[in-house]
């Protein structure tokens, strides 16, 4: 759960977060890794290392459907905050069915891979020719862009 992760851990991950957000919004597309690092005033490495110190938070196939509440409660909402009463509407659905398509092609190849085809880290990694730490930084950076973009959606509701 997030709220195992140290306090500074949980300050870097809302800070990418955010950082991908707005990147987005004034880019019109899905910022690089090199953007938002230069965003946070963090070279690449240090980008890399903080999506590492995040964890290995990562979702389940279950948390990303309509019906469940837990994707929201556990990857959306800041402790104490009420989840909002729009999260079974079809809309959620759509919108995060938009989030994913907007995703870096790499992104959503690693989320397919290891959510659809339930292939490992380690597996993947084999699949695209990268380490297993490299793939779970990519992972981690696909799950912080939709849940950059589901905030949005949250806050509209």
């Amino acid at each position: 759960m997030r709220s195992s992760l140290p306090r500074r851990a949980r300050q870097k991950e809302q800070q990418i977060a955010k950082a991908m957000a707005q990147l987005e919004q004034q880019l019109g597309h899905p910022p690089s890794e090199e953007e938002v690092a230069a965003a946070l005033g963090w070279d690449l490495r240090e980008y890399q290392e903080a999506l590492r110190d995040t964890g290995g938070q990562l979702l389940y196939l279950e948390d990303l459907s309509a019906d469940n509440a837990s994707f929201a409660g556990t990857y959306l909402r800041d402790e104490g905050e009420d989840l909002p009463t729009l999260l079974g509407a079809a809309r959620f659905q759509r919108d995060l069915n938009e989030a994913i398509s907007k995703l870096p092609e790499r992104e959503k190849l690693v989320l397919a891979l290891y959510y659809q085809e339930d292939l490992t880290l380690k597996e993947i990694g084999q699949v695209i020719d990268l380490t297993e730490s490299r793939v779970s930084q990519i992972l981690r950076q696909a799950v912080l862009r939709l849940r950059g973009s589901l905030v949005d959606w949250q806050e509209q509701a």
